[in-house]
């Protein structure tokens, strides 16, 4: 039986992010000012699949749906998340994607004391 498209997403999204924690990466700690349970991403450089396997990997159930603008996804998430662990390879498109939300906080290298505000 064929699958769906958003069987497929979802499918490549664990595989990516199963694939990101069996590659043993750094491994970061992002602290959230705010709790937030909705986080808008791009979807033409592919924030949205980023977002959605770091929050697949922090076993947190989510919902993308479709905005009313262009390129943009809306990400809801069913409780309010306020610290995620990220994998090395999500980090950066992370980053972006939450000060484009507006969002701030702390993220710091697991295993360190040095922490970075953004």
């Amino acid at each position: 039986m064929a699958r769906t498209a958003g069987e497929n997403l979802r499918a490549e999204i664990a595989r990516i992010s199963d694939a990101a924690l069996d590659a043993n990466q750094p491994k970061w700690l992002v602290s959230l000012d705010e709790p937030t349970d909705a986080i808008f991403a791009t979807t033409d450089d592919h924030a949205h699949t980023n977002l959605m396997a770091v929050l697949y990997a922090d076993r947190l159930p989510f919902v993308a749906t479709e905005t009313d603008r262009a390129g943009v996804t809306c990400v809801r998430t069913s409780v309010p998340v306020c610290v995620l662990g990220v994998t090395q390879q999500f980090m950066p498109l992370l980053m972006a994607t939450l000060r484009a939300n507006g969002r701030h906080g702390t993220y710091r290298q697991a295993g360190t004391s040095k922490e970075y505000m953004f």
